[in-house]
């Protein structure tokens, strides 16, 4: 009962912030992101789905996009193989993704990676301690583009990722991160 009421509240949350911010001439973007653009990204506490723990220097100097997304949400479903394609033209030139599973179950999450394969990108979860990096994380799809010294550069949110997310503006910001020196 609890955790229906949970879900009916966070609905009515996503539904009525926005439309509360834009009436003070505010954006729900620039409000709910769990860290912004210039702030240096938080890569602890993410535990990759072979069960190792992530090691944040396995990116360090590399321009990466920062992916959460969930099983049940059909905007990452669709995604998933365009992101696969987006790492593989650029990887050579320093680009990584990694994708964090968000608000799921895991054996979802691994069907899937199953169904949408092959995905050569790092795939993880995040731990309870994660959450507090990343509080305001409200929804999938989420992407951040962190550029080679760390700095989130861009964030893109939820449907923006299928209507123009990679094209409007994340392809020219990673163009731009990826030819900066680290």
């Amino acid at each position: 009962m609890e955790s229906r009421v949970l879900r009916k509240r966070a609905a009515i949350t996503r539904i009525v912030l926005p439309l509360f911010l834009a009436a003070l001439g505010l954006e729900f973007s620039d409000i709910a992101l769990a860290q912004s653009v210039g702030d240096i990204a938080k890569l602890n506490n993410i535990k990759l789905f072979d069960g190792a723990q992530f090691d944040a220097e396995s990116v360090k100097g590399k321009v990466t996009l920062l992916y959460f997304w969930a099983s049940w949400c059909p905007i990452c479903r669709k995604e998933m193989p365009t992101v696969e394609k987006h790492y593989l033209t650029y990887r050579d030139r320093g680009f990584t993704v990694l994708a964090i599973n968000f608000r799921d179950k895991e054996e979802n999450a691994k069907a899937l990676l199953a169904e949408v394969a092959p995905i050569d990108y790092p795939v993880a979860t995040i731990t309870d301690a994660y959450r507090s990096d990343y509080p305001k994380l409200y929804g999938t799809p989420t992407w951040y583009l962190i550029d080679r010294k760390g700095v989130i550069r861009k964030t893109v949110i939820g449907q923006q990722t299928i209507t123009g997310g990679w094209f409007d503006g994340l392809k020219k910001e990673l163009e731009t991160a990826l030819s900066e020196a680290p």
